[in-house]
C-alpha cells in the first residue's frame, strides 16, 4: 500500500484533504517513530511537522504506564483484529498536559510483515475534564447535603403518611426512622405558617400544584428554625397523584447568609461605583440592570435613563456588532469570553469582558488605549528585530562560555547548507576548518576575557564538506559586569576573495596587455618601414610587371601583419574608437580564417553573409572585438565540439521590438546572429551575462569581462544585443547595428577629385625615435617634394625648433619617445610658441582617454602606424591645405 507522504504527484490532493481535516491524523513504525502527521496534529501538539516527524509519538506520553499500555495495543494487532482503540494522556510543547482518544490500524505487506500504523486521534481533553467534573459533583452532592442541612422526603397517600429521610430527621430533632403522618408533619410548623403550610400540601395532593416554600417550624427541642420546603405530585399511571416527593432544607444559616448578602451588596455596590473602569449587569434579555459612574461616562448618557433598557443599540454604538453574539455566547455556554475593540466615538481602545451570572452577564469595560500603543510599540519593535536578525544576509550567532551554540539566525542554513536546529548545542569549532580552530580558540578565549576582538577570517565547513571563507566580528555579551558569552556575526566574503582573485587576474592580463602592446608597436614601425620602401619602390620607374607583382605581394603582406597588430592592440585594451563606414560582411570573411583556427577543427563554421554593399558606421577593431569575443564563447560553450553559425541580414526595426528590449530603437540596422549548438545556459544566466565579472566558467577560466565588453561596445555604436538560449540546446545572439546612410569609399572620394599629393618644398619637423622609421619618412616626404629636418625625440626637436623655427611649416611627431617628452607635450610646447603652425600626431598604439580626446579637440590629425607613404602625404596635404 503506497504511503501518504511517497503518494504521486496526481494524488497530493488526497494528502491535503488530510491536512486540512480537524481529526487528528499521523502515520508511524513499529518502533512508533512518526512518518506523517497533518496539521491539526501539528497544532495540538504546537510544533511543526519537521519537529514531529521523526520523532516517537511514545515520548509524548508522560506517564510511563500509559505509555507501556499504548505500545502493547497497536503491537497486537493482527490481521484478524487489525484495529484498536485506545486513551491515554499527552504533553505539547508548552508542557500542557491533553487527553486523547486513538483508534490505531496495522497495515501488512504481501509477505504479511508490518508495513506500517495508521492512527486516527481525537482531542478528548474536554469530555474528560466534564466526566470528573460530573463525579466530583455527585460527591459533592451527597457531601452537601449532609453540610447544608438538606434531606429529602415522600408522603404516600396510599399510607398517609410520610418517610423522612435521616438528614430531615435530623433537622426536626427526631430520631431517625420517624414516619408522622400529615397532621403530625404539621405539628412542628411554626403557627404562623401552618395553615399556609396545609393549604400547600392539600393543592398538591389534590390539584397537583407543586410548592415551594420558606417558613419557621418548632423543633421537638423547641428551637426556632427556619426551613424550605419543596414538594412534588407524582402520579401513577391512571393520572391519581400517588405520593409527593420533596425536600427539606434547613435555611437558617442561609437567612443569615442573605443578610450578610444584603449588606455585601450594599458594598460592593460602593466599590463598583469607585473603580476607575466601566462595569455593568444586564440581564438575560439584555437590558441594563446596573451601570456604575464611569461606565455611565463611556455611554455619554444618564444612568437613569439607561437602567431597564436594551443594551444592544449602546454597545452597538460603542464597539460595534460583535458585542451582542458574545453576550449571547457568554449567556448560553456559560463561559467567560472577551475582546477588544477600537471605539472611534470615544477615539480609544476598549477592553470589553464578558462573564456569566445568574441573572444575565455582567460586562466590564476597560480603557486600554495606553497599554494597546504600548503593546504595538513593543511588538513592532520586537518584529523589527526579528526581521533585521533573520533578514541579515551575515550569519548572526550566540555563544556560551564554553563555546556552545546557543542561537543562530536563518542566514546560517542558507550559508552553510546545514540546519540551525542540528547545530544549536554544538561547539562553534566543529564548524571551523580543522586548520583555523587554534586561530578561532585564541580569538573567543580573548573575547571572553573581555578584550576587543579585532576581525579575522576563518573558513567555515558547509554541507557537502565545502569550505565557506568567513570574516567574523565577535563582541563580548556582558549582563550585570560579566561576560556570560560571546556574541557575533559571520560575514560571507566568497565575493570580496573571487573579486580580489579577478583583480589579481586583471593585474596579470594587464601587465600581458602592456607587454602585448608594447611589441605591437614596434612591430608597427617594422611594418610601417617596409610598407613605406615598398611604396617607394613601386613608384620608381622602369619597374617590370613582375617586379611590382611581387611589391604587391609583399606590401599585401605588410597589410597582414597590420591586421595582426591590431589584434594584439585589442588584446592590450590600447586600441582608440575611429567610427567610420564599413562593411560588416568584410569585416567576418577577413577574420574568419582566423576564427577557425581559434574554433578548432571539431566546430564547423557557417558563414552566411547577406548584407551585400550595405555598410555599418563602426569602428573596425571594436567591431572585430565584438566577433571575437562571441566567437570565443561559443567556442567555450562546446567542448565536445559542433557547429557554429554567423549570419548576418538588413532588417527595418519597427516600434514593436521595444517590447521585448527596452534599448531596442526603430530604424534600418544590420543584424548579426551568432548561433552555436552548445551546453546552452537556464533561464536566470542571461539576465546577468552582461554584468561585470559575471561568468559561468569554472577554475578561473573566464574573468567576465567579456560580453560587458561587447554590450559597452555596442551601446557606444547605437546599437544593442539580445541572447536567447535553453539548457542543452545552444545560444543564440543577436547583434543590432545601425546602417549608415552615407557610406561613401572615402579613398575613391580622393583620388575621384584629382588630389595632389606632391609637396611644395614646405619644411617638416619630423621627430621619429626609431631610426628605420625616420629614415624612411624623411626620403618618402622629400621624394615627394618637402624639405624635412629629422629629430629623434623631443628635447632634440626643440633645439631645431629653436634654431630654425622660421622655416618650419608642419610638425609630425610619435607620439611615445625618449627623452622625457612625450608627442602631445612637444606639440603643446610649439604650438604655444607658434600657434599657426600645423601639426600631425602618429604613434603604434594610443590611450583613447590622451591623445585622441586631446588631439581632436585641437584639430590635430592623428595616424596610426603602420602607415603608407601615401597616406602619409594625403593627411599633408589636407593638413597645409591642398
Amino acid at each position: 500500500m503506497t504511503k501518504w507522504n511517497e503518494m504521486p504527484r496526481d494524488e497530493r490532493f488526497y494528502e491535503r484533504l488530510l491536512d486540512e481535516t480537524p481529526a487528528l491524523i499521523c502515520t508511524f513504525l513499529a518502533d512508533s517513530t512518526l512518518t506523517f502527521v497533518n496539521r491539526a496534529y501539528c497544532e495540538c501538539f504546537g510544533r511543526d511537522a519537521d519537529d514531529l516527524v521523526g520523532r516517537r509519538f511514545l515520548d509524548l506520553i508522560p506517564d510511563l504506564d500509559q505509555r507501556q499500555a499504548a505500545r502493547e495495543q497497536f503491537l497486537s494487532l493482527t490481521p484478524d483484529r487489525p484495529s484498536v482503540s485506545y486513551e491515554h494522556l499527552v504533553v505539547n510543547k508548552d508542557g500542557r498536559e491533553r487527553w486523547q482518544r486513538w483508534t490505531d490500524r496495522v497495515y501488512f505487506d504481501d509477505d504479511g510483515n508490518v508495513e506500517y500504523y495508521q492512527a486516527l486521534g481525537q482531542d478528548i481533553t474536554e469530555r474528560r475534564l466534564m466526566e470528573d467534573k460530573l463525579h466530583a459533583r455527585q460527591r459533592l452532592l451527597h457531601i452537601a447535603g449532609r453540610m447544608a442541612d438538606i434531606g429529602g422526603w415522600e408522603w404516600s397517600a396510599e399510607l398517609g403518611r410520610f418517610y423522612w429521610s435521616n438528614e430531615v430527621c435530623a433537622i426536626y430533632d427526631v430520631p431517625p426512622g420517624t414516619e408522622p403522618g400529615l397532621d403530625e408533619a404539621l405539628s412542628f410548623v411554626a403557627p404562623g405558617w401552618r395553615n399556609r403550610a396545609r393549604l400547600v400540601f392539600i393543592r398538591c395532593t389534590g390539584e397537583g400544584v407543586p410548592f415551594d416554600e420558606e417558613m419557621r417550624i418548632m423543633t421537638a427541642r423547641g428551637d426556632d428554625v427556619w426551613v424550605r420546603a419543596i414538594g412534588q405530585p407524582v402520579r401513577d399511571g391512571t393520572g391519581s397523584i400517588v405520593r409527593v416527593q420533596g425536600a427539606v432544607q434547613n435555611i437558617a444559616k442561609k437567612k443569615e447568609a442573605d443578610e450578610q448578602v444584603r449588606r455585601l451588596a450594599v458594598r460592593l455596590k460602593d466599590t463598583l461605583e469607585s473603580i476607575a473602569d466601566g462595569f455593568v449587569t444586564l440581564d438575560r434579555g439584555g437590558r441594563f440592570t446596573f451601570i456604575n459612574q464611569r461606565a455611565g461616562k463611556y455611554f455619554q448618557k444618564p444612568r437613569s435613563e439607561l437602567i431597564g433598557t436594551s443594551s444592544w443599540l449602546e454597545f452597538f454604538d460603542l464597539v460595534g456588532e460583535g458585542f451582542e453574539p458574545q453576550c449571547r455566547r457568554a449567556a448560553i455556554e456559560a463561559i467567560s469570553t472577551g475582546f477588544d475593540v477600537y471605539a472611534p466615538r470615544l477615539e480609544s481602545w476598549l477592553g470589553i469582558r464578558i462573564h456569566p451570572t445568574e441573572e444575565g452577564i455582567a460586562v466590564g469595560i476597560q480603557d486600554i488605549t495606553r497599554q494597546k500603543r504600548l503593546t504595538a510599540e513593543l511588538q513592532e519593535s520586537r518584529e523589527r528585530y526579528r526581521r533585521l536578525h533573520e533578514g541579515i544576509r551575515d550569519v548572526v550567532f550566540r555563544l556560551s562560555r564554553a563555546g556552545t551554540l546557543n542561537t543562530l539566525n536563518s542566514a546560517f542554513d542558507r550559508l552553510t547548507g546545514w540546519s540551525r536546529k542540528h547545530w544549536v548545542g554544538k561547539r562553534f569549532t566543529e564548524l571551523v576548518h580543522v586548520e583555523d580552530v587554534e586561530k578561532v580558540r585564541e580569538m573567543l578565549a580573548c573575547g571572553l576575557n573581555g578584550d576587543e576582538v579585532p576581525d579575522f577570517e576563518v573558513r567555515m565547513i558547509a554541507a557537502e564538506e565545502t569550505e565557506i571563507p568567513v570574516e567574523l566580528t565577535v563582541t563580548p555579551e556582558i549582563v550585570n559586569d560579566a561576560v556570560v558569552g560571546l556574541m557575533g556575526i559571520a560575514h560571507d566574503i566568497r565575493a570580496r576573495c573571487r573579486l580580489e582573485e579577478r583583480i589579481r587576474q586583471m593585474q596579470k592580463l594587464d601587465s600581458i596587455g602592456r607587454l602585448v602592446g608594447g611589441i605591437a608597436h614596434d612591430f608597427n614601425n617594422f611594418l610601417m618601414v617596409m610598407q613605406g620602401y615598398v611604396a617607394m619602390l613601386a613608384d620608381e620607374p622602369g619597374m617590370s610587371s613582375e617586379a611590382l607583382k611581387t611589391l604587391f605581394e609583399l606590401d599585401r603582406t605588410v597589410e597582414r601583419g597590420s591586421m595582426l597588430t591590431r589584434q594584439l592592440l585589442l588584446f592590450s585594451r590600447k586600441q582608440v574608437m575611429h567610427i567610420g563606414p564599413m562593411n560588416l560582411d568584410e569585416t567576418i570573411e577577413s577574420t574568419s580564417r582566423m576564427f577557425r583556427r581559434i574554433l578548432g577543427e571539431d566546430i564547423h563554421l557557417d558563414l552566411r553573409c547577406g548584407t551585400g554593399n550595405i555598410n555599418i558606421r563602426g569602428d573596425l577593431d571594436m567591431v572585430e572585438q565584438v566577433l571575437m569575443n562571441l566567437v570565443v564563447n561559443a567556442r567555450d560553450a562546446m567542448p565536445d565540439g559542433g557547429s557554429l553559425v554567423l549570419e548576418t541580414r538588413m532588417v527595418d526595426v519597427g516600434a514593436e521590438a521595444r517590447v521585448r528590449n527596452p534599448e531596442a530603437r526603430e530604424g534600418r540596422f544590420v543584424r548579426l546572429r551568432v548561433a552555436d549548438t552548445g551546453i546552452g545556459m537556464d533561464q536566470h544566466t542571461p539576465m546577468n551575462i552582461y554584468k561585470p565579472f559575471f561568468t559561468t566558467k569554472e577554475g578561473g577560466d573566464g574573468t567576465g569581462l567579456g560580453l560587458p565588453t561587447v554590450y559597452g561596445i555596442l551601446r557606444q555604436h547605437g546599437g544593442w544585443i539580445e541572447a536567447d538560449s535553453q539548457v542543452n540546446g545552444g545560444s543564440e545572439f543577436q547583434v543590432y547595428l545601425p546602417v549608415c546612410e552615407d557610406s561613401v569609399d572615402t579613398e575613391i572620394a580622393l583620388n575621384a577629385q584629382g588630389t595632389e599629393l606632391a609637396g611644395h618644398g614646405e619644411c617638416i619637423l619630423l621627430v621619429e625615435d626609431d631610426a628605420s622609421v625616420r629614415n624612411m619618412l624623411g626620403e618618402s616626404l622629400e621624394s615627394m617634394g618637402y624639405q624635412v629636418i629629422l629629430a629623434d625625440c623631443g628635447p632634440r626637436a626643440v633645439q631645431e625648433w629653436n634654431s630654425r623655427r622660421g622655416e618650419i611649416d608642419l610638425l609630425i611627431t610619435d607620439v611615445v619617445m625618449p627623452g622625457g617628452m612625450t608627442g602631445w607635450q612637444l606639440t603643446s610646447k610649439l604650438l604655444k610658441d607658434k600657434p599657426s603652425l600645423k601639426a600631425v600626431v602618429i604613434s603604434g598604439y594610443s590611450f583613447q582617454d590622451t591623445v585622441e580626446s586631446w588631439a581632436v579637440d585641437r584639430g590635430i590629425p592623428f595616424i596610426r602606424k603602420p602607415c603608407s607613404p601615401r597616406q602619409m602625404a594625403r593627411t599633408i596635404r589636407e593638413c597645409l591645405g591642398g
